[in-house]
């Protein structure tokens, strides 16, 4: 990871437009504003920016359900991907909840989206199903699970 000053933090409503941004850079079908709104609003989702010398480069956001944690959204942004970033983002999620009261992290990804794949699967992460037509362009999503 490249040096600087590197922090994951929770995200605030002020950080929306920045988050929404990377969203839109980094996704075909970016979320919503709303969506976001709604992440920082509910009790059971958790929100995290990730900054650089205080720029955020990119976001998670994951629910936390009976007994599993969903990842819904990890973003980077381009200029920043391919340097530990992503990863140190996803050891986050993995780290933040404890194991015995949330042994199963599952995700959805693109099943074209192998740099994203690559990762989770060097985490550990298992493909275990496909969601056809998944996204609303028809693509569709690769179900993977870390069971800890």
């Amino acid at each position: 990871m490249s040096s600087g000053d590197f922090v994951i933090r929770s995200m605030l409503r002020d950080d929306l437009p920045k988050v929404i941004s990377i969203e839109q850079t980094c996704y075909p079908e970016p979320w919503s504003g709303e969506t976001f709104f709604q992440g920082l609003t509910r009790e059971e989702y958790k929100s995290f920016v990730c900054e650089l010398d205080r720029e955020i480069i990119g976001y998670v956001i994951f629910w936390r359900g009976v007994r599993e944690i969903h990842l819904l959204n990890l973003a980077i942004l381009p200029d920043f991907q391919g340097r530990g970033f992503g990863t140190t983002l996803l050891d986050f999620v993995i780290n933040f909840s404890p194991t015995e009261d949330y042994p199963t992290i599952i995700l959805e990804v693109r099943t074209n989206n192998r740099a994203a794949i690559s990762l989770y699967e060097s985490k550990g992460f298992e493909r275990i199903g496909i969601r056809e037509k998944y996204y609303s362009n028809g693509d569709d999503a690769l179900v993977m699970a870390l069971h800890r």
